[in-house]
Formats: structure tokens, C-alpha cells, sequence
């Protein structure tokens, strides 16, 4: 059963609602700083346009002439505003016109050497950072992963959670599964176009299995994301197609759309990664064993193999071999019914309490205490 794609889009709207401008801002510093979200299509532009150079040197006609280049190369300079000539091919110093050429000036062509060398030492630096800092779009996929699940980051949480995520222990692992995919990516797009695409729905949810189970290699994770894919890659083709009309609108909006469609759109891939993990244990194509790390993996097979030797000892001592005496009942079929992911709604505000506002009591006096009355005289009897 395919997702639900209206719905899950209709999920994703609700949970930036308030949280556009802060989740824009993550990814494009991010993104600034690992690259392009999409490295094997960056990396594979580049190589062709390396390799399209060669046709930058053509002649009035247009066709390639590298002779033409090298001729015009030697008579660089035959003409000045002035309508002098100084041919600067004879290297012959400094001539009777004034002029100098380029053997009189060994200085400036060590100086040209030298600031080639700088600018490629300065490419190559910027290279590399850039190629050490590509595992945090691994983490950026975390965050709106994170974000899914309940876990809405402000913005200065959401980048210690992706840089602490990121350069810890098993930063290795997120560097190789970018480099690994960056280069194959690469090579297939160049090949052919059709491989390049299907691999690359294949290994589509490998940086958020990585990032959701930072202890996993990253060949486990591509091979997991390639088990939750499989017959599935069409729906993801279709899930992009569902954005063209945004994209289009980048145009006439001169990219400022991007502020919405970026957040919009990384949160519904994270829905989709949720949902298809989702069905993908439902149909029995992953279990959690999949997600286990090399280590888990072993010890559990040591395990298996400490309880399953000493079995095997105790029935070997004791020859008895194993007789079922019931059979087993047949085991239900699983249900393949498709339950969506329901992201969880976000906490209420919790109203501050009323405070009630202090009347204050009238005081009364206290009462006046009882004087007893004044016991009466006798009467006096009359005189006689």
C-alpha cells in the first residue's frame, strides 16, 4: 500500500507552522558549510565540466583549434595603442623600443608560479574543510527527524545538536557514507543517467537511519535504506515530482520562496523515512536486527552460539534426540494494513495560574469586655 501522500504533506505543513524562518536558517548555514544537499550531482557537474574545457579554445568557426591558441600565444603583443610592435616571443630584454619582454623579467614568472601555486593551495584547503564538514547534512536530516518526533529545537539547540552529533566518536561513519555515496553517485550519473537516479532513492534514507542510529556503519545503513526502498522508489520519484509547481515558483519569486519550500519540504522526507520504516517492518523487508551495530551483532552471536553449544552438548551426553509431540500451530500471517506515522501534537501552552487580588477584611474592634453591674444597696428603712 502506497503512503499517503496528501496526508503526510498535509502533517508536514502543520508541524513548521511557526518554526519556518528558524529551520530556513539551520539549513542554509548548514548547507553553506557541508556543501550541496545533493553532493553527487554537484560532484558530477563539476567532472563534466572539467572534462567540457577542451571546448573552450575554438576557433572564428567554432570548431577546436589548439594551434590557433599557441600561434596567438607567440605573437601576444605584436600591436599597442600606440601602433608600436614588441614581439615578446624573441624574449629578447629590453629592446630599442623601450619595450621589455618576458626573459628580462624572470621575476614575473616565478611570481605567476608561485601565485598558481597559492590559489590551488587555497582550493585544495577549502576542499578539504568542506569535504571534513559534509557529515553535517547527516545531522541536519537528524534534526528534522527530531523534529517529527516531538523534539522541536530552538535554534541555538538545533546547532549543538547537530555539530555535538556530528564530530563525536562516530564521525567517521558519517564521513564515509557522504564520501561513499558522493563518488558512486558521481560515477553513475556519468554513466548513465537512469542508475544514477534509482541508486539514489535507494540509499535515500541511509543518513537518517545513520543519524537515528549513530552506531551503525555506513555500509549497514545504505544496505537497511536499500531494504525500506525497494519497490518503493517510485513513490519517492512521485513525492519530488509533487514539488515542481514549488520549485517553479522560484523564478518569479527570485528564490525567496526557498525560506518555506526548504523546511517544507525536509520535514515531508522525514515523514516519508518514519512512514516507510514503518511499513517496511509491517511487510517483514527489515527487522530490528538491521539496525544493530557490528558490535551488537557479534555479541549476539556469541549468545546464540554459548546457549545452542551447551544444547547440543546436553543432548549429545544424553542421546536423546528431539521428537515434537504437538505440532506447532501455523503462525498468523502478518498484517500488511498500512498504519501511518501520526507525528505528536505539540504541547499546550499551560495557562500561568489566575492570581486572585487581595481584598483585605474590614478589622472590627474587638469588643468592649462586660462591667458587671454594681451590686444595688439595700433600701434604708424609714426613720420612725
Amino acid at each position: 500500500m502506497d503512503i499517503n501522500r496528501p496526508l503526510v504533506k498535509q502533517q508536514a505543513k502543520e508541524l513548521i507552522r511557526g518554526n519556518v524562518l528558524k529551520l530556513f536558517f539551520i539549513s542554509l548555514i548548514i548547507g553553506l558549510l557541508a556543501g550541496n544537499s545533493n553532493p553527487a550531482s554537484s560532484l558530477s557537474s563539476s567532472i563534466s565540466n572539467a572534462l567540457n574545457n577542451k571546448n573552450s579554445y575554438s576557433d572564428n568557426g567554432g570548431s577546436n583549434n589548439y594551434e590557433d591558441f599557441f600561434d596567438n600565444f607567440d605573437n601576444f603583443g605584436n600591436s599597442d595603442n600606440s601602433g608600436g610592435t614588441s614581439d615578446w616571443g624573441h624574449f629578447d630584454g629590453f629592446n630599442g623600443n623601450g619595450k621589455v619582454g618576458l626573459a628580462a623579467s624572470p621575476f614575473a614568472i616565478a611570481g605567476l608560479a608561485i601565485g598558481a601555486i597559492i590559489v590551488l593551495f587555497i582550493i585544495i584547503i577549502f576542499s578539504i574543510i568542506r569535504l571534513a564538514l559534509a557529515p553535517l547534512a547527516v545531522m541536519l536530516d537528524g534534526l528534522y527527524w527530531q523534529l517529527i518526533r516531538g523534539n522541536n529545537m530552538s535554534f541555538g539547540d538545533g546547532f549543538v545538536y547537530i555539530f555535538k552529533n556530528t564530530f563525536n566518536k562516530n564521525y567517521w561513519q558519517k564521513f564515509l557514507l557522504q564520501l561513499v555515496k558522493s563518488i558512486l553517485l558521481a560515477l553513475l550519473y556519468m554513466l548513465l543517467i537512469i542508475p544514477g537516479v534509482i541508486f539514489s532513492y535507494k540509499w535515500r534514507f541511509s543518513t537518517y537511519i545513520l543519524a537515528e542510529h549513530p552506531e551503525m556503519s555506513f555500509g549497514d545503513a545504505m544496505r537497511a535504506s536499500d531494504k525500506m526502498t525497494k519497490g518503493h522508489k517510485w513513490e519517492l520519484f512521485v513525492l519530488d515530482l509533487s514539488f515542481l509547481g514549488w520549485y517553479l515558483l522560484m523564478i518569479p519569486t527570485i528564490g525567496l520562496i526557498s525560506i518555506y519550500v526548504t523546511p517544507y519540504v525536509s520535514t515531508t522526507v522525514a515523514l516519508y523515512y518514519e512512514n516507510f520504516k514503518i511499513r517496511a517492518y509491517q511487510e517483514g523487508a527489515i527487522t530490528q536486527f538491521d539496525f544493530l551495530s557490528s558490535q551488537q551483532k557479534t555479541t549476539m552471536y556469541q549468545q546464540s552460539y554459548a546457549q545452542y553449544g551447551s544444547v547440543a552438548a546436553q543432548v549429545q551426553n544424553t542421546n536423546v534426540y528431539y521428537h515434537p509431540s504437538v505440532t506447532a500451530a501455523p503462525v498468523a500471517p502478518m498484517q500488511t494494513a498500512q498504519t501511518y506515522y501520526t507525528p505528536p501534537a505539540p504541547p499546550q501552552p499551560v495557562a500561568p495560574p489566575v492570581q486572585q487580588q487581595y481584598t483585605p477584611q474590614p478589622v472590627q474592634a474587638p469588643a468592649q469586655p462586660q462591667v458587671p453591674p454594681m451590686p444595688q444597696q439595700p433600701a434604708q428603712p424609714p426613720e420612725n
